[in-house]
């Protein structure tokens, strides 16, 4: 028989594997890692915890020390992964979104008693209350990317085509503050309490030389100033990238700037295009983070309000 330490170390050690495998540099964290916590990337904290499955109470058993847990919910981009040992099956949940439930999950002061059950629910131990469904959380290895905050969005709180939108509806918004007529495909999805379609300025695309404008007039976002395309993007949050280039593509022979909006940071972006065949494109086509456009809209709109209100 395997002793537990002995099989919750393996299992750490496979996890620890497995994030390399997945090609991520993986380094113990030098200041805490008595604590099972590493630095992936260089962008993002993992905490490891490791559990076999407990027959007679028939739930995966997870302790966390209060302030420990406090304190790395506090790092950008932290996350915590609860490996199930007995499976090798691992659950990355973002440590800010757990930080947020702490007054479902336990009721103790000092430390966080998790119980898991084979469905991956995440049992209260307070009388009142439904269980956590950790579930969503299963095997989400894309978590390791610094965009933590939106891919916790994507599983958690909102379809990915609601995300979708929001960003479609950011880029127009922040198009429109600076003067520039916009264009959107897809006019239902919503953005707030208006329609993309009412956020945007233009209905229908001119014809532009050179190019298939059947293929231009689905690409996510376009800004144009005097009937000239000026910028276009397109938004992968989910799929991947490939068909957005390939739409982007079309307007290489103009000087339009071409943009793509991901879930991942720079790193993580470069490392899955690298050596692809759409190098002539990728030279010209600028990466943004999904938190990023969201940062930027915020602080366009605030500019544009403050402009209006001094009538500068």
């Amino acid at each position: 028989m395997i002793h537990k330490k002995s099989r919750d170390t393996f299992a750490r050690d496979q996890f620890v594997k497995r994030m390399r495998d997945e090609g991520h540099e993986v380094e113990s964290d030098k200041v805490i890692a008595r604590e099972n916590i590493y630095r992936v990337d260089d962008t993002v904290h993992v905490m490891v915890r490791t559990s076999r499955f407990h027959e007679r109470r028939g739930v995966y058993f997870f302790g966390l020390t209060r302030h420990i847990f406090e304190n790395f919910a506090q790092l950008p981009h932290a996350v915590i992964a609860f490996v199930l040992s007995d499976t090798s099956e691992a659950i990355l949940v973002p440590a800010e979104w757990m930080w947020q439930q702490r007054e479902r999950i336990s009721a103790d002061f000092k430390q966080f008693k998790l119980e898991v059950d084979k469905s991956l629910r995440l049992r209260v131990l307070k009388e009142t209350g439904k269980p956590l469904d950790l579930s969503v959380f299963r095997q989400r290895f894309e978590l390791l990317s610094a965009a933590a905050t939106i891919a916790l969005a994507k599983a958690q709180t909102k379809p990915a085509s609601d995300n979708h939108a929001a960003i479609q509806g950011m880029l127009l918004e922040t198009g429109n503050a600076r003067g520039f007529q916009t264009y959107c495909p897809n006019r239902s999805p919503r953005f707030k309490s208006k329609s993309l379609g009412d956020i945007a300025t233009v209905r229908s695309l001119p014809e532009f030389p050179g190019v298939n404008s059947e293929i231009v007039r689905q690409i996510d976002v376009i800004r144009l100033e005097k009937s000239f395309p000026t910028h276009a993007f397109e938004v992968e949050l989910t799929t991947g990238i490939w068909p957005g280039l390939v739409r982007l593509g079309e307007l290489r022979r103009l000087k339009t700037g071409l943009h793509i909006v991901t879930d991942s940071d720079e790193k993580s972006f470069r490392r899955r295009i690298a050596g692809d065949i759409f190098a002539e494109i990728l030279e010209r086509c600028h990466h943004a983070n999904a938190l990023e456009v969201r940062h930027l809209h915020e602080t366009e709109l605030r500019v544009h309000e403050l402009r209006q209100r001094l009538s500068l």
